[in-house]
């Protein structure tokens, strides 16, 4: 059981680092300068090349995924570029609102879906089943993004 847990610990953390690696590498070639956004377009070249290295621009790829390996293990914070402030306080303001939000989809997905669950199974092989199952697969097979749309629709403008 120990050699079970050792075994899929490494595969996780090797899957982590290769992931964060391939995610860096993307970022680094995204077009675009960060300092441009930062310091906006007025900005000075000085400025911008001041901004690009208090933000560590100016190193390598290697260099950069390396220092945001460091400050991830250390107590140093993330600071956003859009607010100024630490990521962890603007994560904290939104996430009061984000849990009641998803509690709320929770409780209503149990008490949509456990009884139709329920219905379908007791109704084997009827026209009750398969509409309960088509409507689950139609649900499961439509993006998000777009069922969010289609209720703003209804619940927004519809009624």
């Amino acid at each position: 059981m120990v050699k079970f847990i050792a075994r899929h610990t490494a595969g996780f953390l090797v899957t982590l680092i290769l992931v964060s690696l391939i995610i860096a590498a993307i970022f680094s070639f995204l077009p675009g300068d960060p300092a441009v956004l930062v310091g906006g377009i007025g900005a000075s070249p000085e400025q911008l090349e001041s901004l690009r290295m208090s933000l560590g621009l100016n190193l390598n790829i290697f260099q950069r995924y390396l220092l945001w390996v460091r400050t991830l293990f250390t107590s140093q914070t993330a600071v956003s570029l859009q607010y100024g402030m630490p990521v962890y306080r603007l994560l904290g303001d939104r996430l009061a609102v984000t849990s009641s939000i998803a509690l709320l989809a929770c409780a209503l997905m149990v008490l949509i879906a456990c009884p139709l669950g329920i219905l379908a199974a007791y109704r084997k092989n009827t026209w009750v089943d398969s509409l309960v199952s088509n409507l689950t697969i139609l649900g499961l097979s439509v993006p998000n993004y777009l069922t969010g749309i289609l209720l703003i629709w209804v619940w927004g403008i519809l009624l």
